[in-house]
């Protein structure tokens, strides 16, 4: 059965928009790549996004 959930992710950068534009880059794909974004599992993960996952991941529950 599908899932037919939605989820918004919303960001803000309070100071110049350098952070903004850095966690754009990483969550945008070269152009010589397939044109598909997915935010639900983006791979690298940004740094900006480790531990952002609900549940929060913790060793036990990765291992």
């Amino acid at each position: 059965m599908p899932n037919w959930c939605t989820n918004r992710l919303t960001v803000f950068d309070k100071e110049d928009g350098t952070e903004l534009q850095k966690f754009v880059d990483a969550i945008t794909l070269p152009e010589d790549h397939e044109a598909e974004h997915d935010l639900t599992l983006p791979y690298p993960t940004p740094t900006i996004l480790l531990g952002t996952r609900s549940p929060k991941q913790t060793v036990e529950s990765v291992e």
